[in-house]
């Protein structure tokens, strides 16, 4: 007991000499309030300037520290919705161009040229262009993709990857099928446009068929633009053959396909139609199966504008001459009696005037469906009543080789007035004279 007693009046004085000696050192580093004006650091502040400790009191160390910075940065965004834009080409390795409906053959060199008008970089130079090309497969456990890269280093480097999957096998096949001639690869430009050439190969271990692209240019100011080819009206105008002829390639990814064209009979492509001006619409079809019928349909519901002539006090822009024109090097108007404007004058006598023409050419039918009721675990036959709006179609008839116009629509129903397993609805049309169309 003697001795513990001891030991605690000797940690208890051990304590209180701690105590002292961190009071003292607490003091030794005082310092008053110091403000340190300069640049703002925000992870290495300045270290603390040390003054003379006050005899009284708590002292405590602080700093301040102001300052300011500048931050700026430029950048710029192109989106063309209409004008210039960058396209694509193909050219057999005689030169000869490869055509919208030809397709790229195995084991020959061709060149797949990039061209891009100056007017849509607005100033910026081309950093990159990519080509990827991805494999429309017939079998969904099927996929393959290529790339073909160019970059505008310092020195100018060229790529080329690919690769192929079955899932079905387990089999992930990275062997190249595509190859590039990175020596014959060029990238050119004129006072008009930059031109980026690949020469590439595709090998004979090219899984044929259809291909998609995916093509972009990157600026030197981050924009990036799709590539077309230069008679891509969408993304599936845009698709390409590879190894075999691009209608049998359509026929293996979409088992048939259509595509319908709209030209003047100049051969013009066209968006919108003319007045008074005839056009072809065209019905490129492939695929495999007979056909009974390709139908094109019009809607003629809606808003239209009828043409009416009308005589009467109307505006025309009348063509004048002479008036008053200001010449900048005197400062002021001089009358020039040869100058020719137009300017808009009533006028009497005949004119066109458009007239909105609300139409809409519904009709009801009545159709059957059956229903099931699952309480009594039965079938039964409903007949409903139905509207739908009516179309005129034109249609060539595959059975008798001729044209037909007809105006009505189709609908789907039950063909039996009783439930019996096995029967599905039928398709059906309901027809009138096309002469009730109310726009022939």
């Amino acid at each position: 007991m003697r001795t513990m007693r001891l030991l605690n009046k000797t940690f208890a004085l051990f304590i209180v000499s701690l105590f002292v000696v961190s009071f003292s050192i607490a003091g030794s580093s005082a310092a008053l309030p110091h403000e340190s004006v300069g640049e703002s650091f925000f992870f290495i502040p300045e270290p603390i300037d040390r003054a003379i400790p006050a005899d009284e009191g708590t002292n405590v160390d602080w700093y301040t520290d102001t300052g300011d910075y500048n931050d700026t940065w430029t950048w710029s965004n192109n989106q063309w919705l209409f004008g210039p834009r960058a396209s694509y080409e193909l050219f057999y390795d005689n030169g000869s161009q490869i055509q919208k409906e030809d397709f790229i053959p195995l084991a020959e060199e061709i060149t797949w040229r990039i061209n891009i008008p100056k007017s849509i970089l607005r100033g910026a130079s081309i950093q990159s262009v990519n080509i990827n090309g991805y494999y429309n497969s017939p079998d969904m456990n099927f996929s393959a993709s290529f790339n073909f890269d160019f970059y505008n280093g310092t020195p100018v480097s060229w790529s080329s990857y690919s690769w192929s999957e079955n899932r079905t096998a387990g089999f992930y096949n990275s062997t190249p099928y595509v190859e590039i001639n990175t020596g014959a690869c060029s990238f050119t430009s004129d006072s008009s446009s930059h031109y980026v050439n690949f020469k590439i190969r595709f090998l004979s271990s090219t899984p044929v068929g259809l291909y998609g692209p995916n093509i972009y240019l990157q600026d030197s100011e981050g924009n990036s633009y799709d590539i077309r080819s230069r008679w891509a009206t969408n993304m599936m105008s845009d698709q390409f053959a590879v190894g075999i002829p691009r209608s049998e390639a359509f026929t293996e990814s979409y088992y048939g396909l259509y595509t319908l064209e709209r030209e003047y009979l100049t051969g013009e492509e066209f968006s919108s139609a003319s007045r008074g001006t005839d056009f072809v619409l065209r019905f490129n079809i492939t695929g495999n199966g007979n056909l009974d019928y390709a139908m094109l349909m019009t809607y003629v519901s809606g808003d239209a504008k009828i043409p009416f002539i009308r005589t009467g006090l109307h505006t025309e822009m009348v063509p004048t001459s002479g008036g008053w024109v200001y010449d900048p090097t005197i400062q002021t108007y001089i009358y020039n009696s040869s100058i020719e404007y137009t300017v808009p004058t009533q006028v009497w006598g005949d004119f066109v005037e458009y007239d909105s023409n609300n139409v809409y050419d519904y009709r009801e039918y009545q159709h059957r469906r059956a229903n099931y009721t699952a309480i009594t675990d039965t079938w039964e036959i409903v007949t409903e009543t139905s509207s739908q709006e009516m179309r005129l179609m034109y249609i060539y008839n595959f059975t008798t080789t001729s044209f037909e116009t007809i105006y009505g629509f189709k609908y789907w129903s039950y063909p039996l007035d009783y439930y019996q397993p096995g029967v599905c609805d039928e398709e059906l049309w309901y027809l009138e004279p096309t002469e009730n169309a109310p726009l022939q």
